[in-house]
């Protein structure tokens, strides 16, 4: 397989990105010479529009990349959102309400078009992972409702998550949400969950790119390490894991390539693309 039949999109935290959240420069090199052929390669990701930006500076994003784990796809090139899905607010302000009460030690970030907004006290904030979600405001939720939400996250103690997962599906909010549990190698221990419009995932993301134009007749690769990129691997005509991701995903993969430590998607760029 040449590089021009190839659409390649990359998960990046613990995939794309070493542990410390850098890309390697093997891993650089690959991605350029990939596109000098030809290839096309956009990030899925659950990270916002800027926020993903940020830690991919040099990287050639010349396909649309699937954001905020399936909520937006978005042409970096021409600074435009392709299909997008949004939450339902009445929802949405139910589970917030049930933190604002029960939970008020977890953080809440509501993801717009506008970014990363913070719902809760910046002086409750976790501050390494309020670091990583830069730039991002601080405002309330009612100000917020003019605006479409792509995605919650909720983060803190995992006592206080888990009794909050607990109330949505008590009050039966599963069934507006599809809910997702995350976690990064940046923060020790940062465990989250997000949730999404129901029926969303990584694999409507991509699903919405394979239709357009520009990737017509090209083979969608995708690489990926955790729970939130199952759909899309199962979505991908050829699924890679790293050799860090959990079993659940090595098991859906076609091929797994050596560690995010180890110039992953080298080894997916120069091993394994010119042999398919």
């Amino acid at each position: 397989m040449q590089n021009r039949e190839v659409v390649l999109l990359s998960d990046l935290d613990a995939t794309l990105f070493s542990s410390d959240g850098s890309i390697s420069d093997g891993n650089r090199r690959a991605i350029a010479a990939f596109v000098r052929g030809g290839g096309l390669f956009g990030v899925a990701t659950g990270r916002a529009v800027e926020n993903a930006v940020r830690y991919l500076p040099g990287v050639p994003l010349n396909a649309p990349s699937v954001l905020l784990n399936g909520a937006a796809v978005y042409n970096y090139e021409t600074k435009r959102y392709g299909q997008c899905s949004y939450l339902d607010h009445a929802a949405a302000f139910r589970v917030i309400a049930w933190c604002r009460e029960h939970a008020p030690q977890l953080d809440i970030q509501v993801y717009t078009r506008d970014g990363i907004n913070y719902v809760t006290p910046e002086e409750t904030a976790n501050g390494p992972y309020l670091a990583i979600h830069r730039p991002c405001r601080f405002c309330t939720a009612e100000s917020l409702l003019s605006d479409d939400w792509f995605k919650m996250l909720i983060f803190g103690e995992e006592k206080a998550q888990a009794g909050a997962q607990r109330m949505i599906r008590e009050q039966e909010l599963d069934r507006a949400f599809a809910l997702t549990l995350g976690t990064t190698d940046i923060v020790k221990d940062a465990k989250y969950f997000e949730l999404l419009p129901a029926g969303v995932d990584k694999g409507t993301g991509v699903r919405a790119i394979r239709a357009l134009p520009e990737v017509a007749g090209r083979r969608i690769l995708c690489i990926g390490d955790y729970w939130n990129d199952a759909a899309m691997l199962q979505e991908a005509d050829i699924a890679f894991a790293p050799d860090n991701a959990i079993d659940e995903i090595k098991a859906i993969a076609d091929h797994i390539v050596p560690d995010n430590n180890s110039d992953a998607l080298a080894h997916v760029i120069f091993d394994w693309i010119p042999k398919l």
